[in-house]
């Protein structure tokens, strides 16, 4: 059975005696892996020449991940920091065009050196297409530490995920300078994060959902321009902005100031933006209509769709 089997999923392993290594050597065929909380997963070879996704997600004690495939496309983790000693060695990086990477502890007290695996990951995929970051506490905190070396392959991009907190105005300009340098980008999701424990994203690339367009009337601005965040970034040129961004996700909407500044400047700048769809928490979700007509009353282009969304 296992010679024949291309999809495997294994969640909560104990794998004392390294069974688990002689059944993904055993499934030469194996193309979508999943490891999921093995916490006696240590060091690990996936040998299928076929192999095209990997995802690693809780595998806490993990030193070493080997994938022989040059077929690799897509690839996920979530844990810690990666380590020092790089964790997976991959025989093709450039052939991965899909990267999610979820950093579940707490940044906040981390040098930047802390960084540069996760850093050295994205540099190495060369041809990224769909990059998904999710981190704690703010995009400004960490953002730059991610991005600083890696800057050339985001110029490939074309979907962009951000799960991170807006603590206040430098996050918001942080996410503009990150634009800055994803000139071909067509697809951005943001998943603001709140005091609450935020649900669990369940794709990290664009698909269409059910959703609720009210009419196309006007608004108030209804956002307080009295700070100097808007100063800093406001002027600032993103090339994607002009003609390449297409789409605009924002999950956990809960109209909050730097929200709509965020909403406003990416509205206000997309050219040719088709769709801005916003999914609103549970305790917005009566304001629906006086959302909607604020962020139509936004919009640069005319025709960008913009729907509203209850959580």
């Amino acid at each position: 059975m296992s010679a024949t089997l291309d999809t495997l999923c294994l969640a909560r392993i104990m794998d004392p005696k390294d069974q688990l290594q002689q059944l993904l050597s055993s499934c030469p065929h194996l193309t979508h892996l999943t490891l999921q909380e093995c916490p006696s997963l240590t060091d690990i070879t996936v040998t299928s020449a076929r192999l095209k996704s990997f995802a690693m997600i809780c595998c806490h004690h993990a030193r070493r991940v080997e994938l022989s495939s040059r077929r690799l496309q897509l690839l996920q983790y979530k844990g810690g920091l990666l380590p020092h000693n790089s964790l997976f060695k991959l025989a093709d990086y450039a052939g991965v065009v899909a990267l999610k990477i979820e950093i579940c502890q707490d940044l906040s007290d981390k040098e930047p050196t802390e960084f540069a695996p996760a850093t050295e990951l994205i540099k190495g995929c060369t041809k990224l297409a769909h990059l998904h970051l999710s981190f704690h506490p703010s995009v400004a905190r960490c953002g730059s530490f991610f991005f600083t070396d890696a800057l050339p392959c985001l110029q490939h991009l074309r979907q962009l995920g951000l799960q991170c907190c807006f603590h206040d105005g430098t996050d918001v300009w942080a996410v503009a300078a990150l634009l800055g340098d994803t000139e071909n980008l067509e697809v951005l999701s943001l998943f603001p994060l709140g005091p609450e424990t935020p649900k669990e994203v369940d794709t990290w690339y664009w698909s269409d959902r059910e959703s609720d367009t009210e009419p196309e009337d006007g608004g108030g601005d209804g956002v307080d321009y009295s700070s100097q965040v808007t100063d800093g970034f406001w002027p600032t040129h993103i090339r994607c902005l002009d003609d390449k961004l297409r789409r605009i996700n924002i999950r956990n909407y809960r109209g909050l100031q730097l929200e709509k500044i965020l909403a406003k400047f990416l509205l206000s700048k997309a050219a040719a933006l088709e769709e801005f769809s916003v999914t609103l928490t549970a305790g917005r979700s009566q304001n629906k209509s006086k959302i909607a007509k604020e962020l139509r009353s936004w919009r640069l282009n005319h025709h960008t769709r913009v729907t509203v969304n209850r959580c």
